[in-house]
């Protein structure tokens, strides 16, 4: 076979796998980007380097910060993180709902797991500090008490 012939080949069988697909491109219909009766979240994981990254999540009516961090695999991101929801109020500004978050476990507290909504925040911040350093600075660790943390 000839080059153009191969080349034509391959241009027809790339159109007819875009026309068999479905794809809006060619029929001239927009699909809508969430599921029908589903909104979206935004699931952000923060480095300690610096460096963020942002996805977004289809969330359920009764999708909490656990089912979230569950379904996006952000628990399993870092060895030690914060969790923090934010939402943002009619005021256009965004409130920061801390999540009591066990690392160890990778669980969320069942009284810090907020129902999450759509236009929610969910950040997963890397934790750099050790366990030893928790028993130094916290006032319920073994130690903070007699340095006065």
């Amino acid at each position: 076979m000839s080059r153009s012939i191969t080349a034509s080949l391959g241009w027809i069988l790339v159109s007819t796998a875009f026309c068999l697909s479905g794809c809006a491109m060619f029929t001239g219909e927009q699909k809508p980007q969430t599921s029908p009766g589903l909104g979206q979240c935004s699931v952000e994981l923060k480095a300690a380097g610096g460096a963020t990254k942002v996805g977004h999540l289809d969330v359920a009516p009764d999708a909490t910060v656990q089912s979230v961090l569950a379904k996006t695999k952000a628990n399993r991101k870092y060895s030690r993180a914060t969790v923090d929801l934010y939402r943002k109020l009619p005021s256009g500004e965004w409130h920061k709902m801390p999540v009591d978050y066990d690392s160890g476990a990778k669980k969320v507290d069942p009284l810090h797991d907020y129902h999450v909504q759509a236009g929610d925040r969910v950040v997963v911040s890397e934790d750099t500090t050790s366990g030893l350093e928790d028993l130094f600075t916290e006032q319920k660790g073994t130690f903070g008490s007699l340095f006065g943390g």
